[in-house]
């Protein structure tokens, strides 16, 4: 199977959309569509390349080595006590399993997974009664209408029951997610195409090797198979490996990874996973897969010195064949033993989870970044608000005038004069920031470095994206607050300060020290 990343999926009757305006949902039938997204509500209908739209309205993530010199064995021993006891080998409960960051996510899951199925129910109900109808020779006009009612019922509560027990994930990836995501489903495909791929669940140490071939420990494997398919209870728009072990099914998700066991739903960070693969020697008593590597051959019942022993009839030979053991562990549980019939398969592994843990960390960091630009954005504005309101009555605006501003308006807007003035040249120089940085502590603003670093950051990246006559023209609509405050003096001195600050000036820093200059001698702003 290729790896996909679809643009809407379906649950029940609705079909999520996804889009770079964000997630829209929508229902009906192939000619009508009624949905809502970002955009608002809208209707869509029409076939055959004429179609009709109108918006309605805005919805407001143990390492055990093998002894040298020894190898695994899984054959059934003939006499009791040649082997100690087995041990078994699996994850823990996953109910402990909860990463911080997905306990909405398993809250939801395990909600949706005790809700009851009624269509069975309905089902029965609907044969019972159409059964009645049938054999009780009702008449058939009454009988029809009946029978297609029951059915309609049937498949109505069948997709209420999906969108009821249905959680959807819709993933937008960024390059570097995509990529790691990519790299991740390559690896799980290359495990998937080995010859052969074997689940450990018990192993134990032999006592007497000349009943197990001379191998030094019994395991008991399974076959598994590699498969890609949404998680229970999950529709979500990308294809999803899943290494489908006896006990528990691990469904590796871009962000997370998702343990599935018949008592409930567990998570575990890609961070928190740990994969450690070595070479190991397996006596192969089944068919050796077309991939294994054949190094040595044994015996059934084999000697100390490695001979067979004649005392057994039908010693046959044994191949000894190397195989790759794989262990996937976690700290919060996770504990499973892959035995590949290929060599070098698990370092692709590896290496795309070392991938997806440095996408996600950077993921997280441009996020966290981009939630502080539109804290301190909001936070610009709500100043500013305050301190200039756009629509007030004419005697509200004529008491306002008059009025003293607040001490942290007043340093907001100094703070945005002299930035103005650090990048009217076009850049920032570190002295200028100093002079900054220096002035905001001696007006005791109450900001530390980092803050007052965080918040020039967050100026540069305004004029950026608004432009610097637009932050100008703001910063210099402040200014009358300073006469009204009897403050001029302290921003006149402050805008020389940060104008000298690195011996020179350029002609647009003067010309804005001028400005400054002539706007508080006449108690005036230019827009300029």
């Amino acid at each position: 199977m290729g790896f996909y990343i679809r643009k809407s999926v379906r649950v029940g009757p609705l079909r999520f959309n996804l889009s770079k305006s964000g997630i829209g949902v929508s229902t009906g039938i192939p000619g009508l569509r009624v949905g809502t997204g970002p955009r608002g509500t809208y209707v869509h209908m029409g076939r055959g390349g004429l179609y009709y739209r109108q918006t309605l309205a805005t919805p407001g993530q143990l390492n055990q080595h093998q002894q040298p010199n020894q190898s695994h064995y899984d054959l059934p021993s003939e006499r009791p006590f040649t082997h100690g006891p087995m041990t078994e080998v699996g994850s823990g409960c996953v109910t402990e399993m909860v990463d911080t960051n997905s306990a909405a996510l398993l809250a939801e899951i395990e909600r949706k997974r005790k809700r009851i199925i009624w269509w069975p129910f309905m089902l029965i109900c609907a044969l019972i009664l159409g059964g009645v109808l049938i054999f009780g020779q009702v008449t058939l006009w009454i009988t029809v209408p009946c029978c297609l009612l029951l059915l309609f019922a049937t498949i109505f509560v069948h997709q209420y029951d999906q969108l009821k027990k249905s959680v959807v994930l819709m993933y937008e990836l960024d390059e570097a997610c995509l990529d790691a995501y990519q790299n991740l489903f390559a690896a799980s495909n290359e495990i998937a195409r080995c010859g052969a791929v074997w689940h450990i669940t018990a192993q134990g140490d032999v006592y007497d090797p000349k009943y197990h071939a001379g191998a030094g420990q019994v395991i008991n494997r399974h076959r598994l198979s590699i498969g890609y398919r949404n998680p229970p209870y999950i529709k979500t728009n990308l294809s999803v490996p899943v290494l489908p072990f006896r006990q528990h099914s691990l469904y590796l998700l871009p962000d997370r990874i998702l343990v599935y066991a018949p008592n409930g739903v567990g998570a575990v960070d890609y961070r928190d996973l740990n994969l450690s693969a070595h070479p190991t020697r397996f006596i192969e008593d089944g068919t050796v897969p077309r991939d294994a590597k054949v190094v040595d051959h044994t015996w059934r019942y084999v000697n100390k010195n490695g001979t067979p022993d004649r005392r057994f009839n039908n010693n046959r030979q044994i191949p000894i064949c190397q195989y790759e053991e794989l262990e996937i562990s976690s700290c919060r549980g996770v504990r499973e033993i892959l035995q590949l019939s290929r060599l070098g398969v698990s370092e692709r592994l590896e290496s795309a989870v070392s991938a997806s843990v440095d996408a996600i960390h950077s993921a997280e960091i441009a996020e966290r970044e981009r939630q502080q630009l539109e804290r301190e954005e909001r936070n610009r504005q709500r100043l500013i608000e305050s301190a200039e309101p756009k629509q007030k009555p004419a005697a509200t605006q004529d008491q306002n005038k008059s009025a003293k501003p607040t001490t942290e308006v007043l340093h907001s807007a100094l703070f945005d004069i002299l930035c103005c003035i650090m990048v009217a040249d076009g850049r920032a120089s570190p002295s200028k920031k100093s002079a900054i940085r220096d002035i905001m502590c001696k007006v005791k603003a109450g900001w530390t470095d980092d803050e007052c670093d965080g918040r020039i950051a967050s100026f540069i990246t305004d004029v950026q994206t608004s432009g610097y006559s637009t932050i100008l023209r703001r910063s210099m609509q402040q200014l009358p607050m300073f006469k009204r405050a009897g403050r001029e003096r302290v921003l006149l001195k402050c805008v020389d300060v940060v104008v000298n600050a690195n011996g020179q000036s350029s002609e647009r820093e003067k010309a804005l020290c001028d400005q400054i200059h002539e706007s508080m001698r006449n108690g005036t702003s230019n827009d300029t």
